[in-house]
């Protein structure tokens, strides 16, 4: 005979009921085993018991009437659990009855809990599985074309986990600062750019909520077109269709230079400049970290192994139109781990990726997963990396109209080797 059991416990397992007399069976054996985290203090109790075998765990963890759970060398059989060892997995015998189980951090607060208890008796078994690791809301898009506003439809797989849902909207600008919409449905159709979470809730109990939440997913627009050309503004090199092309319309400009990446550049034909409708900003998270760039436009960021994030920003005080581009002059070399965003403001506008060559994969969903074959894509944030093996003769571009700024990062998480990316800054036609 076997029998499986699941049931769901969000913070404690209050009572396995009758333990040694499931399914109206006496079992000769009865175990528990959790999952918490290492740092989580664990209680177990048996109304019936108070010195059941203790058979291997942590040493963070404190145990009531466990047989011998005071000695430090039965504690020190923990098993972390494999591939993440912030977790500890336990194993306890001898069970009787009335089973609870609690979860605490240091601080009081409670923890994960992930527990199952079996029973045997010879050939038979029998065994339930408490659950105390709830999914966040699955936050998803839903789209008729592309995911960009009035097309875009967000919608959670998970909606029935919840007891009730929140959505909440921040517009991207200044801190970070998320607010209710009012919107408590599985689907929801943004109108505003920004970003978007759900905050699923699970009631314990009559005052306790237990709030998890989404990923925000950030929304933008669809590309716009103002000729109605069929050529989005972002790559039309004439933009109002009159015959005459953007930069014989605008300003010329000969290069930018960023050899200060403090005190960038713009210098034009003329030999004439202006770095005062133009100001940078470079930040960096973790040590080994670099940025350096060159008369011309281009530039090369370095992130030296390990976890860490460096970002530059170019912010002007009238609209631009822009182009990134590969160097082909440099081989990059990829490491995994490595990732890459370029985003521009406003947050209304967009920038354009074209890759002829397949060289790089592309987080469409912002669900950290990189697929290729993305010849183009469009929004106001363009998550990359690169993949692993690629031909650069054809040379990818990030291309925007009439923005006020554009920022790069680069993103290390947990490489094994140094990440250098080369890019070249090159106005399109005007400032």
């Amino acid at each position: 005979m076997f029998q499986l059991l699941i049931q769901t416990s969000i913070e404690n397992i209050e009572t396995i009921p009758q333990i040694k007399d499931v399914s109206g069976s006496t079992w000769a054996n009865t175990g528990v085993t959790i999952v918490a985290p290492a740092t989580a203090s664990i209680t177990f109790t048996d109304t019936h018991n108070s010195s059941p075998i203790w058979t291997g765990v942590a040493t963070s963890v404190t145990i009531n009437g466990i047989n011998g759970a005071s000695s430090n060398v039965i504690k020190s059989f923990g098993r972390p659990v494999t591939g993440n060892t912030s977790y500890t997995t336990y194993k306890i015998t001898g069970f009787l009855e009335n089973i609870s189980i609690f979860s605490n951090y240091p601080d009081g607060s409670q923890a994960e809990l992930y527990g199952a208890y079996f029973n045997t008796s010879s050939s038979a078994t029998a065994g339930a599985f408490y659950s105390g690791f709830p999914s966040p809301p699955d936050s998803n898009f839903v789209s008729s074309n592309i995911n960009c506003i009035p097309n875009v439809s967000l919608t959670l797989s998970n909606f029935s986990d919840f007891d009730s849902v929140d959505w909440q909207y921040w517009n991207g600008n200044g801190s970070v600062n998320y607010n209710s919409i009012s919107e408590t449905t599985a689907t929801i159709t943004p109108t505003s750019v920004g970003y978007y979470k759900a905050i699923g809730i699970i009631n314990c109990g009559v005052s306790k909520q237990y709030r998890l939440e989404s990923n925000p997913k950030n929304i933008s627009n669809c590309r716009k077109d103002t000729d109605g050309d069929g050529i989005y503004n972002n790559i039309d090199v004439d933009i109002d269709n009159d015959g005459i092309y953007n930069i014989e319309e605008s300003r010329p400009v000969n290069n930018l230079d960023i050899s200060n990446i403090n005190d960038p550049t713009i210098f034009f034909p003329d030999s004439s400049s202006n770095n005062s409708i133009l100001s940078s900003f470079y930040s960096t998270s973790g040590g080994g970290v670099s940025f350096s760039g060159q008369s011309s436009g281009t530039f090369e960021s370095t992130l030296t192994s390990g976890t860490k994030n460096g970002e530059y920003e170019l912010s002007f005080t009238q609209p631009v139109n822009i182009r990134l581009e590969e160097d082909i002059n440099t081989n990059h070399s990829f490491v995994n781990g490595e990732k890459y965003s370029i985003s521009i403001l406003p947050a209304s506008l967009t920038i354009t990726l074209l890759d002829p060559g397949d060289e790089l994969k592309v987080d469409t969903n912002q669900n950290g997963v990189y697929s290729s074959q993305t010849v183009t894509i469009t929004s106001n944030e363009i998550l990359f990396t690169f993949k692993s093996s690629f031909d650069n003769t054809k040379k990818f571009s990030f291309q925007a109209d009439g923005i006020t700024d554009i920022s790069f990062i680069h993103i290390a998480q947990g490489t094994s080797g140094n990440s250098t990316f080369n890019l070249f800054y090159k106005f399109t036609n005007r400032y």
